[in-house]
């Protein structure tokens, strides 16, 4: 025993000093990048405060004087084993205030928050775990527990993602709603399910395709298009996306002639070749779905082909329906065939297009708001090019790679000088794929492949709230971000060049830099006004996204606890008449049972 002690004694000591000594290391570190920030102040021209009295014009503006409903739309999800079951709950919940706007501005009362009933969303699915190769495109099962749980949460992930965006859609096709908060970034929602979206595409095939709607079912080919396109946003004109570009202009122009392309679009005979070669492929792949007539110097497409999004869209908001406004089993289509999560997220990718073009369509202000995030594409890229663009002058490097780190130093050791509420000068989603060197040209590059689509959309850091008692204590910074909205940004995009995979490249990107975007003043304005500082878990964040984020939660819980408990009715039974009660409950959980009955009962023989 006293060895034991001596040997274990030892390992600790070692143990100890070593985290003394790398508490140590890591303390003089974070010593050094604070002073970094503190001595180099340049980093505050990047950031706006509040011009409420602009704010109030804006508004006025873009929603005309009048009484209005803002909504805040969050989600939650949980799952459980039962019998080889997998148990699935998503819900997304809703929450609304109303909002008057005049000529004095904008006036919210966070009192007056009611939950929105009719705009929530929610499912429960139930799955066998052996049906789990179908839903994943019969890829190999996870053989660890950790790497089966990763696996498992991906389906009520995408299927809350897809409550959410179909409780906001829902929410912009409501009468009065012209302000939605959501609570997880829009471009990262579009990446994310963007690669599930590919995979399918790649593949050739999809179950989406047996979907039957009034315009009929969707193709591959509408799905590759609605993919880029979506019912019609701006594609840009450089690689990777030239060829989408020039497709766009030949569906909505019903044909193309090659000696327009290169004299009126100004596209060399090299990129004019490549297209038709590209455009030739994708109708044979299609089986002649795609042209009409194609030859060497014009193309012409087919006349169903200008229906795709119709198809597609109508086709995802089925799957939608399906699932959280019916009794159906949302992940089966017609002859048993199963939705894969790759198609559930194209789904999203098609109902997130859809949301922004209803909220840019009839001027509804849609935001994402992200509470944490990792991301560092402010101080990789975004500042490097405020370099080049003189709002920095010289050289400097941002001492955290951490954006939120780096800007919650920045505002506290720069406390008296900034002032809340306060933002990062907006800028494009694209700088989240690109590093920025302002010592080479071009100052940008690919930080992989190739440059994510530039105007689609605009991201901006924010803190709303500083402590009375202390002025360096502020809430949390967090970050939004918006559609690009022509109106408003088209005056802030900058030509510049940048390096990827395919060369030099022109990018037509938007950066706020000089002057203030009316628009990312005025949500700044209308966070200021939607967050509770009597509230801690709401200060400086937004009181609708709080109330939803509760809300969600509870409703998990208690569908939680009533449906497990049907469910081990219904398995129970099964399991008792057939004798298969190790297989009804997982080794860990009956272990873990069995350890709380002997240690209750220790418990009482001891007294």
């Amino acid at each position: 025993m006293n060895n034991d002690w001596h040997k274990y004694g030892s390992i600790y000591n070692r143990m100890s000093r070593k985290l003394v000594k790398e508490s140590s290391e890591l303390s003089d570190r974070f010593i050094q990048r604070l002073s970094g920030v503190r001595e180099n102040p340049q980093a505050l021209n990047t950031l706006r405060e509040l011009d409420q009295a602009l704010a109030s014009r804006t508004a006025l503006e873009y929603f005309g004087e009048g009484k209005y409903t803002s909504v805040g739309i969050d989600g939650s999800m949980d799952y459980d084993e039962r019998l080889e079951t997998l148990l699935f709950y998503v819900s997304a919940s809703a929450y609304s205030a109303p909002f008057v706007v005049s000529g004095d501005g904008v006036k919210v009362n966070v009192k007056e928050i009611s939950r929105s009933v009719g705009l929530s969303s929610y499912a429960t699915v139930p799955l066998w775990l052996e049906d789990l190769s179908d839903v994943f495109m019969n890829q190999e099962a996870a053989e660890t527990e950790y790497d089966f749980h990763t696996s498992i949460e991906k389906i009520p992930f995408a299927l809350m993602t897809m409550a959410e965006i179909w409780t906001a859609l829902n929410s912009a096709r409501t009468r009065g709603v012209r302000l939605i908060f959501m609570d997880r970034p829009l471009y990262g929602t579009y990446t994310s399910a963007l690669k599930d979206l590919r995979v399918i595409l790649r593949s050739g095939f999809s179950t989406l395709t047996k979907i039957r709607t009034q315009y009929g079912s969707p193709s591959v080919l509408d799905m590759s298009i609605a993919s880029i396109m979506g019912p019609g946003f701006y594609i840009p004109k450089r690689q990777p996306y030239q060829n989408y570009s020039l497709l766009s202009l030949l569906i909505s122009r019903g044909s193309l002639s090659k000696s327009f392309i290169l004299d009126e679009l100004a596209v060399s005979n090299e990129d004019a070749a490549r297209f038709f070669k590209w455009v030739s492929k994708k109708d044979a792949e299609s089986g002649g779905e795609l042209l009409d007539i194609s030859d060497a110097s014009s193309l012409k497409v087919k006349d169903s082909v200008t229906g795709y999004w119709k198809r597609v869209i109508s086709a995802s908001e089925y799957v939608a329906r399906k699932a959280f406004e019916t009794d159906e089993h949302p992940l089966q289509v017609s002859d048993n065939s199963w939705l894969t999560i790759y198609e559930i997220n194209a789904v999203n990718v098609f109902l997130l297009f859809e949301l922004v073009w209803e909220s840019l369509k009839n001027r509804i202000l849609l935001v994402g708001i992200t509470k944490d995030t990792s991301a560092s594409d402010f101080t990789r890229s975004a500042i490097q090019f405020s370099q080049s663009a003189g709002i920095i002058k010289g050289p400097y490097l941002p001492s955290f790679r951490n954006d939120r780190g780096f800007l919650t130093v920045l505002a506290a050791v720069n406390a008296e000088k900034l002032k809340t509420p306060w933002r990062t000068i907006s800028y494009d989603s694209s700088f989240a794929s690109m590093n920025g060197n302002p010592d080479i040209t071009p100052v940008l590059s690919a930080a992989r492949k190739y440059i994510s689509r530039e105007k689609f959309f605009v991201k901006s850091y924010f803190q709303l709230r500083t402590f009375v008692t202390d002025p360096q204590m502020r809430s949390p910074v967090f970050v939004y971000d918006r559609p690009f909205m022509t109106k408003y940004d088209l005056d802030f995009v900058k030509g510049t060049a940048a390096k990827s995979r395919s060369g030099i490249v022109n990018l037509e990107i938007f950066f706020e830099g000089e002057g203030i975007n009316k628009i990312d003043n005025l949500i700044l304005y209308l966070l200021l006004n939607l967050d509770n500082p009597e509230v801690m878990e709401a200060y400086g964040h937004n009181q609708l996204l709080y109330m939803a984020d509760k809300q969600v939660k509870h409703e998990i819980k208690m569908a939680k606890n009533a449906l497990k408990g049907i469910a081990d009715l219904q398995l129970g039974a099964v399991a008792r008449k057939e004798r298969i009660f190790s297989i009804s409950r997982r080794f860990r959980d009956l272990r873990a049972e069995s350890e709380m009955l002997r240690e209750k009962k220790a418990g009482r023989e001891s007294k």
